[in-house]
């Protein structure tokens, strides 16, 4: 079979370039300076463009508003007059003159010159128009105060939220507050209205803001307060359960011990009562008669003798003297003593019947 060789042959690859041959450091550099300066150009004409347009806005809107009524009000012919002048004068500038290679410095400084002699103005248009809904807003924050202060008298005291030096400073305040006010609006109602006015806006919400937080202040009190109070009555509440179940449980082991102790006392009582009241032989029949005759005598005193005491001394036989002795050999008849017998049974058994 055919014998494989493998020959290895060296390969040299040669590279080039076709395209836009690379930069060099000074070339990437002057690039790169290159468009920064083109995006600066269109930044500048972009806030040109801008500030072109602000400005004919401005101008525009300005010559028609010193011809509106309430601007009229709030300003002066001679202030109306420079007004018209320096606008007439921006808009020439702006149709002759301006244009795309304008400096963006002129915009601005003429923009700045408008609104210099208008800014006044514009103040006191403002104030004109926001200084009844300031009023309104402070006339019912007057309002919501008195309320909660005629609901806050009942509330002093020991178990009330407030004391009264606190309710007496609110009521002052209210007072204060209020005489300023109608001094304040009778002052501006004679002031002109093409002046700044005497009783702004600013100094309302001042006013609104004081009364507020002075109010809130209390009812933040009057909140912590109570609050500590719940807190303090949770707690009392606590305390008491806790001892109402102290007590019970002592009150339930008092039992259990009593319970106890009487149970083991009536157990002695249970192994004693049958040594004593074991049933005792009734003596009363072995012992003689006279003995129990002589008990009740003992006890009751002297008493009558009985038919059955009387019948049994009948029947006890009466001791023989020395003589009769003698003559015991001698049997009595037997008639006599069978008699003497029947009346002993019956005695006996009267008796024991008794």
């Amino acid at each position: 079979s055919p014998k494989v060789e493998t020959i290895k042959e060296e390969l040299k690859a040669v590279e080039e370039r076709k395209d836009v041959p690379a930069l060099s450091a000074e070339g990437l550099e002057a690039s790169r300076g290159k468009l920064a300066e083109l995006d600066k150009a269109d930044r500048d004409r972009v806030a040109r463009e801008t500030a072109l347009n602000e400005l004919q806005s401005f101008v525009f809107d300005l010559q028609d508003k010193i011809y509106q009524e309430e601007y009229e009000a709030a300003s002066t012919e001679e202030e109306r007059e420079k007004i018209r002048t320096e606008c007439s004068a921006v808009s020439d500038w702006l149709d002759e003159e301006a244009g795309i290679d304008t400096e963006l410095k002129e915009f601005n400084s003429r923009m700045k010159t408008l609104k210099e002699i208008s800014s006044a103005l514009f103040a006191r248009v403002r104030e004109h128009k926001e200084r009844p809904e300031a009023l309104e807003a402070l006339a019912k924050s007057l309002e919501n105060s008195r309320e909660f202060l005629d609901k806050s008298k009942n509330l002093t005291g020991d178990d009330g939220f407030f004391k009264e030096k606190e309710l007496e400073a609110l009521e002052k305040k209210i007072a204060d507050i209020e005489k300023w006010q109608e001094e304040k609006v009778a002052e501006q109602g004679e002031h002109p209205l093409s002046e700044m006015p005497k009783l702004t806006v600013s100094m309302i919400g001042q006013k609104v803001s004081d009364i507020d937080g002075e109010v809130k202040f209390l009812v933040q009190k009057a909140k912590m307060v109570k609050a500590e109070r719940e807190r303090a009555k949770r707690l009392k509440e606590a305390e008491d359960k806790k001892a109402a179940e102290e007590a019970e449980k002592a009150a339930k082991k008092a039992a259990k011990k009593e319970k106890k102790a009487a149970k083991e006392k009536a157990e002695e009582g249970s192994e004693e009562k049958p040594e004593s009241d074991k049933p005792q032989e009734d003596s009363s029949d072995e012992k003689p008669d006279g003995a129990d005759a002589a008990g009740e005598e003992s006890e009751n005193g002297p008493q009558e003798d009985s038919p059955v005491d009387a019948a049994a001394d009948d029947a006890t036989p009466e001791t023989p003297s020395e003589d009769e002795s003698n003559d015991s050999s001698v049997p009595p008849p037997e008639s006599e003593a069978s008699d003497e017998k029947d009346e002993e049974s019956s005695s006996n058994a009267d008796h024991t019947e008794l």
